[in-house]
């Protein structure tokens, strides 16, 4: 049975107290040098302690994080391993040498040998994309799509956007350069994009070529919230509504063996305390959480509850951030 847990990168799920009930394990990381861009060093450190996290459906916070999604695959390939990611963005530009982001992770998890394709739902919704990639399209034409949409959608509205553009834009050049490299095109060339409209008819087509006789496909699930209408996230919102995500979802889980979850896209409070305002949009995000919890893990139970770092979980969020030590003592608690 999946167990679900909640890692506390920034306080954007402390807010969420009837999913903090649900959860049974949690674990509070230090995010110093962690958010948005990670060192190898500093990224591999926390892959080690994400390692206690037991597998199921994981709540890692707001968008920042999303890069710790690529431990939560790592340890699930120890197989072959198809991976859908439902992301308003591709998350696979290029970064720093020797760094991992929130926007570069998919580009790591590709190299995995295991992970033989990946989809991507949700990135072709936002008007500032070009039509989506098709399923065959080869890894030349699938890499020069996604760096356009990068560049198009970093160009979309908001202050600061022709700086944004023209820094993408170095970023696309230099994914066009890995087309060079043989071992670049063809780990790119894993990722498929989905077009929109007939996303369960793409689904059942992805998971085709993964079923191993009569074994379903190994499957992976990675959720960005910004890639929904309803939800309220730091990095916009999307075209898909949540009942659709959460038929894909079922749909999934009925037609595959899905190994593991992960959730991200919170909004952060930007005080120490919510407004009214990010109060009503943390609520809204809470309902969205749920849904997604009762779909991919089929049941309401609460199960036994776990501390980190040795303390009990206070009564009611605390007013500041407060980051525990950068370790994890799991301690069983009533």
């Amino acid at each position: 049975m999946w167990t679900t847990t909640i890692v506390y990168t920034d306080d954007s799920l402390r807010w969420q107290r009837r999913l903090v009930r649900r959860a049974v394990h949690e674990l509070v990381l230090d995010a110093t040098g962690l958010k948005y861009l990670c060192d190898s060093n500093r990224f591999q450190e926390v892959g080690g302690l994400l390692g206690a996290v037991p597998p199921g459906l994981v709540f890692l916070g707001s968008s920042s994080f999303h890069h710790l999604s690529y431990h939560l695959v790592k340890r699930c390939a120890s197989r072959p391993l198809g991976i859908v990611v439902f992301d308003r963005h591709d998350d696979l530009l290029p970064t720093l040498p020797g760094h991992v982001s929130c926007s570069s992770w998919l580009r790591e998890v590709v190299k995995l040998p295991t992970v033989s394709r990946v989809l991507v739902i949700g990135s072709g919704d936002d008007p500032a994309h070009q039509p989506e990639a098709g399923a065959d399209d080869d890894a030349a034409t699938c890499a020069a799509r996604a760096a356009e949409r990068a560049v198009r959608a970093a160009a979309y509205a908001g202050p600061g956007a022709a700086e944004r553009a023209a820094r993408v834009a170095t970023c696309a050049a230099h994914l066009g350069a890995d087309l060079m490299d043989r071992e670049g095109a063809t780990s790119l060339g894993k990722v498929k994009w989905a077009r929109s409209g007939r996303l369960l008819e793409e689904l059942a087509r992805f998971c085709a070529p993964l079923a191993a006789g009569s074994s379903p496909p190994r499957l992976y699930v990675s959720i960005d919230k910004d890639v929904l209408a309803e939800a309220e996230t730091d990095w916009g919102s999307g075209e898909l509504c949540l009942g659709r995500l959460l038929e894909l979802l079922a749909w999934l889980r009925q037609h595959a063996l899905v190994v593991g979850a992960d959730v991200s896209g919170e909004l952060v409070p930007r005080g120490p305390w919510p407004t009214v305002t990010e109060l009503a949009q943390i609520r809204k995000n809470e309902e969205v959480n749920l849904a997604l919890a009762r779909t991919l893990t089929g049941s309401r139970t609460v199960r036994r509850r776990l501390a980190v770092t040795g303390h009990q979980r206070p009564r009611r969020p605390a007013p500041t951030r407060s980051d525990a030590r950068l370790g994890v003592t799991v301690a069983r608690t009533n």
